[in-house]
Parts: structure tokens; sequence; C-alpha cells
């Protein structure tokens, strides 16, 4: 198994990012949060732990966010708010949130597909 840390400097180039199964060493690179640019992010099955942080929202052009199957915990940040592009949001299958569904859930403009199973969410989708 390979823990090497990866880091990013620098402007990333492509605008679609899948790191599933990386290995990394079970958090998301802070650097990683100042991409603007990127569309999608697939960092599914990674054992990634912690919480998503806020910055998250300057991702302004995310079309889909896939954090599936990881370790993550804490709450959905108000961040994820400012994804007014984001189609797809899967969080499922985490030791993630707990509590009731937030309201900018129900608010995000373009979300077709919520994988929410296994989140710890639980509750209605707000209007």
């Amino acid at each position: 198994r390979n823990t090497e840390r990866i880091g990013f400097t620098g402007k990333i180039g492509r605008v679609r990012s899948e790191f599933q199964s990386a290995d990394w060493v079970n958090t998301i690179p802070m650097t990683l949060y100042d991409v603007k640019n990127l569309r999608f992010l697939k960092l599914s099955n990674n054992e990634l732990q912690g919480s998503l942080r806020s910055e998250i929202g300057k991702s302004i052009r995310l079309i889909e966010l896939d954090l599936g199957g990881n370790l993550m915990t804490g709450n959905l940040p108000l961040g994820l708010a400012k994804l007014t592009h984001l189609e797809v949001l899967s969080i499922s299958n985490n030791t993630f949130f707990q509590g009731r569904i937030p309201k900018f859930i129900g608010a995000m403009p373009r979300l077709e597909l919520l994988y929410l199973q296994g989140s710890g969410l639980t509750g209605s989708i707000p209007d």
C-alpha cells in the first residue's frame, strides 16, 4: 500500500480529477480546495478521514463531487451552497454527517443526483 503523501503545487491543468483508491494519507490536500476551474472531483474509496472544509466552495465550477466510501465525519459545510453548478453530490457510505439534511441542499439550483445512503443524514430534502 502506498502511503506517500500526494501534494499539489502550482496550477492543475486538468479540469477533471479522479483519485479513486489513491491511497492518500487520509486527508484531502488543502491545495485541492484552491482549484477554481475544477469541474469533476471523484475522491471515492480512499479511506479519507476528517471533515469536508468550507473552502470547497472556492471550486465554483464544480459539477460533480464524489466522496462516497470514505471515513469522513463532521457537518456538511455551508461552502457547498456556493457550488451553483453542482449536478452530482455523493457522500454515501461515510461515517459522515449526523443530523438532518441541510436546507441549502434543497436550494442548489442544478443538483440532479444526490447520494446520501449510509451518510448519517436523516430527514427529507428541504424545498
